[in-house]
C-alpha cells in the first residue's frame, strides 16, 4: 500500500481540475489554467522527487510570485515538508540547520518568458546545511514549517500538520464563501502562514489567484490598481493595510486578519464589500481559528468579535486576575504539533500543553465574553506588574480613550511610574478622578501628558517604544524606529518584527521624507539599518 502523504488531499484536488479548463492564476502579464498549473506541479515534482522525498526543504520566493505556490505544491506531492522563509538568505543559517533543510527551492536567476514554462523556472540548490535525514522530533504528519518572528523571543520553528491545514482550508472555503467565481488577491508573503489562508481555499474551490508583479508591491496605490485590474472579489489583509486602501472595485468578501479590528474600520470596509469578516488565528493553530461576519448594527462593546471557531476547533478561556477577562486557549484539529526541537517530556512546551482533554495551545491573547461572542481586549505580553498586581496597558488605554474629548492615547511605564500621553481637543482637568471609578488604584497613571500629536509610524501605528525625551541619532534611524514601533537597533528588519507590508512603508517613508529612492528588492536582500543608512548616504551624494 502506498504511503499516505500529509498533503495528498490537496494534490488530488489540483490534479482533479486539470481538465476543467478553469483559470487558476492571473498575473499582470499572463493567465494560466488549472491544467497548466497541474502540469507545472507534476514536472517540478518529478525533478525534485529523488532529492526531496520526505525531507524538509527551504522555500524562498518573493511576495507575489506564483512560483512559490508551485514549489510548495510540488514539495507536498513528493512528501516533502516546506519551510517557508523570506528571501533574505543571510539570516537563515541557524534556522535551516535546526530544521535539517539542506536543500532549497527558489526562482532561477535567469528570466523566462511568461507562460507555463516560467512556472517551473525554479532551481533546487544546496543551503549549506549538511545533508541528513528528517530532524529529530519532526512528526510523520508534518505539512509545513514556519519560523516565528523573533521580535519578543528567539525565533522558533512551528510545526503544523496536514490534518490541521486541511481542516482550516475546508473551513475557510465555507466561511469566506469561496467558489469557482472567486478571484482572490494573493497578498501575504510566503514566510507568513497567512498566504496559505489566501491561496489554498481558493485553489481547493477552483477559483482564481490574483498576483501582483513578483516582488513586494511598493505602494498601496499599486495594490489598489492591481485589485481593480485583476477584478478581485476576495481579499485578506490586516487592518493597518485596509485602512490605507481606497478601492476602485467592489468586493464580495473583505477579510480582516492579523490585528484587532475595530468597528470604525469595519463600517468603512462594509462600504466597498458585500461581506466583512474578522478572522483570528495564531501561527501555532494552522492559520485561522475563528471568523465573525460583521454586521453594521452590532454593538460588541469594543473591538469586532473574534467569532465562532472553525469546525473541529475548540476554545477555552483561562481566568486571570481581571474580572471577566481571560487568556484564550485553543484545542482540537487546528493545534500545531509544537516547536521543532522542543521535546514535551513534561507535558508542556512553552505555550503548548496537554491535559485530560488533549493537546492545546495557550495564546497570549486576552478576551472578554460579550453578548456577541469573544472580544479581543489585549495581550498578556503588554501587561506589567505594579504594586504586586498585574496591569494590562491595553485595558488602561481603552479606559482613557473612552473619556470625553480624548482621541487617542498611549500608556507606558517609565522610571517606575505609569505615564499616559493623550491627544485631546482640550486638556483633561482631573483625569484621575475620571478613571478611578473604572480602574484599580494600581492601574491609574501617575503622569498625564496632553500632546498635540502622538508619535505614529507611516502605517499610522502608534509608537510605544520611542518617546519625546529620547533622541534619535539620524533621520534614517528615526524612520526605521517609526515603522517598527520600537527603538532603532541592529539586526534583520524582519527578525525585529517587520514584514513585507512594513518594508513597503519603510521604503515609501524614506522616499517621501528624505527624497531618496531605495530599491525594495535591494533592501529585501539586505534588510538591515546599516544597509539602509549606507544606501541613503550614497544616493544623497549622487543627487
Amino acid at each position: 500500500m502506498a504511503e499516505h502523504l500529509p498533503m495528498e488531499w490537496l494534490s488530488e484536488s489540483v490534479q482533479s481540475r486539470a481538465e476543467s479548463g478553469l483559470l487558476a492564476i492571473s498575473t499582470p502579464t499572463m493567465e494560466l489554467s488549472q491544467g497548466q498549473l497541474a502540469i507545472a506541479v507534476h514536472e517540478l515534482s518529478q525533478r525534485i522527487a529523488p532529492t526531496l522525498g520526505g525531507k524538509v526543504v527551504a522555500v524562498r520566493f518573493p511576495r507575489g510570485d506564483p512560483r512559490g505556490l508551485v514549489a510548495a505544491l510540488a514539495a507536498w506531492r513528493v512528501g516533502g515538508v516546506p519551510f517557508f522563509l523570506d528571501t533574505d538568505r543571510t539570516a537563515h543559517g541557524p534556522l535551516l540547520a535546526a530544521a535539517g533543510a539542506h536543500m532549497g527551492l527558489s526562482p532561477t536567476s535567469e528570466a523566462a518568458e511568461p507562460g507555463r514554462a516560467w512556472l517551473t523556472s525554479i532551481e533546487l540548490t544546496a543551503t549549506g546545511v549538511a545533508p541528513g535525514e528528517r530532524p529529530p522530533g519532526l512528526p510523520a504528519g508534518a505539512a509545513y514549517l514556519i519560523a516565528t518572528s523573533g521580535s519578543t523571543a528567539r525565533p522558533r520553528i512551528c510545526v503544523n500538520h496536514g490534518a490541521a491545514l486541511r481542516n482550516t482550508v475546508l473551513g475557510l472555503v465555507d466561511r469566506y464563501r469561496v467558489d469557482e467565481q472567486a478571484r482572490t488577491l494573493q497578498f501575504a508573503a510566503y514566510n507568513y502562514d497567512a498566504w496559505l489562508g489566501d491561496a489554498l481555499p481558493t485553489l481547493w474551490a477552483g477559483g482564481v489567484l490574483v498576483y501582483g508583479t513578483p516582488g513586494p508591491w511598493s505602494t498601496f496605490a499599486a495594490v489598489n490598481r492591481r485589485m481593480a485590474a485583476g477584478r478581485v472579489t476576495h481579499a485578506v489583509a490586516p487592518p493597518s493595510v485596509w485602512a490605507r486602501l481606497d478601492l476602485e472595485n467592489r468586493l464580495r468578501v473583505a477579510v480582516s486578519a492579523g490585528e484587532t479590528l475595530f468597528p470604525e474600520l469595519a463600517r468603512r470596509l462594509s462600504g466597498f464589500a458585500d461581506t466583512v469578516i474578522n478572522a483570528y488565528g495564531p501561527t501555532e493553530a494552522a492559520v485561522c481559528t475563528t471568523t465573525h461576519v460583521y454586521q453594521p448594527d452590532e454593538d460588541s462593546g469594543g473591538s469586532v468579535p473574534l467569532g465562532t471557531p472553525l469546525p473541529g476547533v475548540e476554545l477555552d478561556v483561562v481566568p486571570t486576575e481581571r474580572s471577566g477577562v481571560g487568556l484564550l486557549r485553543i484545542r482540537g484539529m487546528g493545534v500545531a504539533n509544537g516547536y521543532l526541537g522542543d521535546v514535551p517530556s513534561q507535558g508542556t512546551v512553552d505555550r503548548f500543553g496537554s491535559d485530560k482533554r488533549g493537546a492545546y495551545f495557550q495564546t497570549s491573547d486576552l478576551v472578554r465574553e460579550m453578548a456577541g461572542g469573544l472580544v479581543h481586549v489585549g495581550r498578556s505580553d503588554r501587561a506589567i506588574k505594579r504594586l504586586g498586581r498585574l496591569v494590562d496597558l491595553d485595558r488602561v488605554e481603552a479606559v482613557v480613550r473612552s473619556l470625553p474629548n480624548v482621541e487617542e492615547c498611549v500608556v507606558y511605564e517609565r522610571g517606575g511610574r505609569l505615564v499616559c500621553e493623550y491627544e485631546s481637543a482640550a486638556e483633561l482637568v482631573d483625569p484621575v478622578a475620571a478613571v478611578q471609578t473604572v480602574l484599580e488604584l494600581w492601574e491609574i497613571p501617575q503622569v498625564w501628558r496632553g500632546v498635540g500629536d502622538l508619535k505614529r509610524g507611516p502605517s499610522d501605528k502608534l509608537l510605544r517604544g520611542v518617546h519625546p525625551e529620547e533622541s534619535v541619532p539620524d533621520p534614517v534611524s528615526r524612520i526605521w524606529a517609526e515603522v517598527l514601533g520600537r527603538p532603532a537597533s541592529r539586526g534583520s528588519f524582519f527578525a525585529l518584527g517587520g514584514d513585507s507590508v512594513l518594508a513597503m512603508d519603510l521604503i515609501a517613508a524614506v522616499l517621501n521624507q528624505l527624497g531618496v529612492e531605495v530599491e525594495l528588492a535591494d533592501f529585501i536582500a539586505d534588510p538591515t539599518l546599516a544597509f539602509l543608512i549606507h544606501q541613503v548616504g550614497d544616493r544623497s551624494e549622487e543627487q
